[in-house]
């Protein structure tokens, strides 16, 4: 998760406009509890950590890959997404775009 820190950036930047970054473990392997001690150790800091059990969080946002990330306006619909370690700049103008 190398966008890790730029995702944790995020949360605390927009947090006072209502923008709320959900860190999504897919792998049902990973308890919560990994997840979150993993994330927060690269860097991810202050963010909702959620685990996906089955599936839904996949199969809605139909999710291809580990490492995606997904940037949702405030009426439910998908304005951006990709699938690779996203710098801050590009997530900002994704997240603003998302706050229009």
């Amino acid at each position: 998760m190398r966008e890790a820190p730029a995702l944790n950036r995020i949360q605390r930047e927009y947090r006072k406009r209502g923008v709320t970054v959900v860190a999504v473990n897919i792998d049902p392997a990973a308890g919560l509890d990994h997840w979150t001690q993993y994330w927060k150790s690269v860097g991810g800091g202050d963010v909702v950590y959620a685990q996906d059990t089955r599936s839904e969080a996949i199969r809605a946002l139909r999710i291809r890959s580990a490492g995606a990330t997904v940037v949702i306006d405030r009426q439910g619909r998908e304005v951006w997404r990709d699938n690779s370690a996203t710098d801050y700049e590009t997530l900002k103008a994704a997240v603003e775009r998302a706050l229009q």
